[in-house]
């Protein structure tokens, strides 16, 4: 009967030892790495930043606060390619009052950088785990060039249109994370959360002119503003447009810090 009994217990003995030694491991790894009660000693730390809406930043951050961490920074990236396979100007057409066809061609330079302020809650003292609110202000630029072509003789004249855009997205910041720390200073923190889009602003002003031209022909300048107005209103058409089917992102960031 004891042989019986050893074979039937002996199925359960292994799983058990598994757990145990996995536990143990568990716990000699966390060990090692730290806990967040270990931030108490550090007043204050850095990070960088690589994701969205932070972008490519770094922030401060006050880290002795019991359960709390709050920090803010700045970031930015650099997305003028990006930008202009997204968005293309097409050309506009411009009547000069004569039998010549002629266009605008508009091109873009494109940049993107943001502030931001953030706290995070830790549940635990020794657990990794935090609960991110963030606020962001995102803005992005645009400076704009064109030209004028003359399409029935390919002559261009450069310089003929300038302007600039400009947007500012206000967005909240919430979701779970993670973060590690690694011996005494080093920590990496990893996240996943949902961008809630708030009310954007945006300013467009298109500008320039056509000197020789306008003098050529009395109309000429009104064909040349009401094209700089079609090019204008392009552009709050496509702000609208985004500003009415995006409204909440997922998204998705990694902090590596050091703290003081």
């Amino acid at each position: 009967m004891a042989q019986n009994l050893a074979r039937t217990r002996s199925p359960l003995l292994l799983p058990l030892l598994l757990t145990l030694t996995f536990v143990s491991a568990s716990a000699a790894e966390a060990a090692s790495l730290g806990s967040y009660g270990d931030k108490s000693r550090h007043p204050a730390g850095v990070a960088f930043t690589a994701g969205v809406p932070q972008l490519l930043a770094l922030d401060v951050r006050v880290t002795a606060l019991s359960h709390f961490e709050f920090g803010a920074g700045y970031g930015a990236f650099p997305v003028n390619a990006l930008a202009n396979s997204i968005y293309q100007f097409q050309p506009t057409a411009v009547d000069l009052g004569t039998s010549d066809r002629y266009n605008l061609y508009p091109t873009g330079s494109y940049g993107l950088s943001g502030i931001f302020a953030f706290a995070r809650f830790f549940p635990s003292n020794e657990g990794g785990f935090f609960v991110h609110l963030g606020i962001h202000s995102v803005n992005f630029s645009a400076n704009i060039n064109g030209s004028l072509k003359n399409e029935t003789t390919g002559g261009v004249t450069n310089g003929a249109l300038t302007g600039s855009i400009g947007i500012n997205q206000p967005l909240l910041m919430v979701g779970p994370g993670w973060q590690f720390l690694i011996g005494d200073h080093f920590h990496i923190d990893l996240s996943l959360a949902a961008l809630i889009l708030l009310h954007a602003t945006s300013s467009t002003q298109i500008g320039g002119s056509l000197a020789g031209f306008a003098a050529l022909n009395s109309s000429a300048q009104a064909s040349y503003d009401q094209a700089k107005s079609n090019i204008t209103n392009s552009v709050n058409q496509a702000m609208a447009k985004y500003q009415d089917t995006v409204k909440i992102l997922p998204t998705a960031y990694v902090s590596i810090g050091y703290l003081f």
